[in-house]
């Protein structure tokens, strides 16, 4: 029985209970629009690895060898899903009942060829509208945190005496919603990702911004699809009003398959310092749950994985999925004030860990002596510098008799300027900013629309230690500089005395 206190409002409680129930309904009605419409767009596949996979239907190449089929498949996130989708519905509409608990993987593997066939007999835009080669920086970081997680819980696995296709389909599953809401509400999701704090978790701050969770969107949709919640649990996905998240993980598909998936998502985390306030935090983790597993050479194992399991994308976007991902790990995320390279380099103590671990491997190259200078200042300029996120660049050297700089290597793309001779003998309020940071005793740094109606940062500086020899001019896209300007200047500064380096400046 319940009592109210002489004079308290009896429909109090009742108010509230409409307002909790208009609220929940008004929720609901959300995440169903979100569901319909994501399932609309989806996300982009490879359309190579698409035609790849047809020409091999066609061919009979999987009537001898049905696994080489799964293993195409899983090499592209937006094509494994889309199977697993058509797949289970498929198998509704013949009144075949999902068995509760499978795993993705196996429940393709027991579907048979023929109805594999007749799912991805389809042309690409049928499976999504969007594009994987005009994707953002972000959204491609999204695919690749996802290829590297189910990558490294399929390596982990066995390990812990687990299935690796289930560990590889949980990884997957569990990061369904996250790539989704990436695609889908690209500006939602690249604020959420911007706004992370020191213990705040991306998926709250989703949330708070669209009204659904992650792992509430890709609940809805296995859902609607025929799965029931228990095979969802299975597979990795969660209720948010669990009352103990690991307990509802834990109780669903297994101890060891929820710690899997926790030190993979870890590790892929990790990879990703830029995006990830928490990185070295979690790379501390997965290091030692990975070495403590595999062994000093567990991280190799996990990049032959990715790389085995990327291959498709490596073709198409390598910028996004380069091969030498996995050695930006090998170290910690910065570096230490008693680190020797901090001599040698000081603003590398102000630098992103990515920029850290690849100038670090450019210094180890030249110590090494195994490699002509030419050959490891190419790669610098080519591969380090673009890796670091800068989308074009120049290096210019003086020509004192000309009094000109004359550009001497371009690279990547420049939208705000033409590579060409800046005469620097007399510089104006007006003059060309290659001019300015050659006379200028600190970087140069102006904002700009380029030709394709993005935003840039043009950064740029002298180069040269006891004389100055030229000048390193660099674009930095709109979607990495709007980190702070102290950010990218260390990066640049960084850039700048490596570059001395490799030139063997004194």
């Amino acid at each position: 029985m319940e009592y109210f206190r002489i004079g308290e409002p009896l429909h109090a409680m009742t108010n509230n209970e409409n307002r909790q129930i208009r609220d929940e309904r008004a929720r609901a009605r959300q995440l169903d629009r979100a569901a319909e419409y994501v399932t609309d767009y989806w996300f982009p596949i490879n359309p190579a690895l698409l035609e790849k996979i047809q020409g091999r239907l066609n061919q009979g190449t999987y009537v001898e060898d049905a696994a080489l089929l799964l293993s195409d498949i899983k090499k592209d996130f937006s094509l494994f899903t889309f199977c697993l989708r058509n797949l289970i519905l498929q198998l509704q509409s013949e009144g075949i009942e999902v068995p509760q608990g499978t795993n993705a993987m196996l429940l393709m593997e027991d579907a048979g060829l023929d109805r594999l066939k007749r799912i991805l007999a389809i042309d690409q835009h049928d499976i999504s509208r969007h594009d994987l080669e005009i994707a953002t920086d972000m959204q491609g970081a999204r695919l690749r945190e996802v290829m590297l997680s189910a990558s490294a819980a399929e390596t982990l696995s066995p390990r812990y005496a687990a299935d690796p296709d289930a560990a590889f389909s949980a990884a997957m599953l569990r990061q369904l919603g996250h790539t989704l809401i990436a695609f889908n509400y690209p500006g939602v999701y690249e604020d959420a990702i911007k706004s992370q704090k020191e213990g705040e978790e991306l998926d709250l701050i989703l949330a708070r911004l669209l009204g659904f969770s992650p792992q509430m969107l890709a609940i809805k949709l296995l859902t609607s699809w025929g799965l029931s919640a228990e095979s969802c649990a299975a597979m990795g996905l969660h209720s948010d009003d669990a009352e103990d998240e690991e307990r509802q993980i834990l109780g669903a598909i297994g101890e060891t398959l929820a710690q899997i998936c926790k030190v993979s998502e870890a590790l892929a985390r990790s990879a990703d310092p830029q995006n990830y306030p928490r990185a070295a935090e979690d790379w501390q983790f997965a290091k030692h749950e990975i070495e403590n597993k595999l062994g000093a050479g567990g991280m190799q194992l996990i990049k032959q994985k990715f790389d085995e399991n990327c291959e498709s994308y490596f073709t198409l976007v390598p910028h996004v999925f380069h091969a030498g991902l996995i050695s930006e790990l090998a170290a910690p995320a910065a570096v230490e004030a008693t680190d020797p390279l901090l001599k040698r380099n000081p603003y590398l103590a102000h630098c992103s860990a990515r920029a850290v671990q690849a100038i670090r491997d450019i210094y180890l190259r030249l110590d090494s002596a195994a490699e002509k200078s030419e050959k490891i200042l190419k790669d610098f300029v080519r591969e380090t510098i673009p890796g670091l996120g800068f989308s074009g660049g120049c290096i210019y050297t003086i020509d004192p008799g000309m009094m000109m700089l004359l550009p001497q290597t371009e690279f990547g793309e420049l939208e705000l300027r033409r590579a060409r001779a800046v005469d620097y003998s007399l510089v104006l309020s007006n003059a060309d900013i290659v001019a300015v940071a050659y006379q200028s005793n600190e970087p140069v740094v102006a904002y700009q629309k380029g030709r394709y109606g993005s935003s840039l940062t043009a950064i740029a500086g002298y180069f040269g230690r006891s004389n100055r020899v030229g000048v390193v001019y660099l674009e930095v896209p709109d979607t990495i500089s709007n980190r702070p300007d102290e950010a990218n200047l260390a990066n640049f500064r960084a850039i700048s005395i490596t570059l001395n380096d490799c030139l063997g400046l004194l």
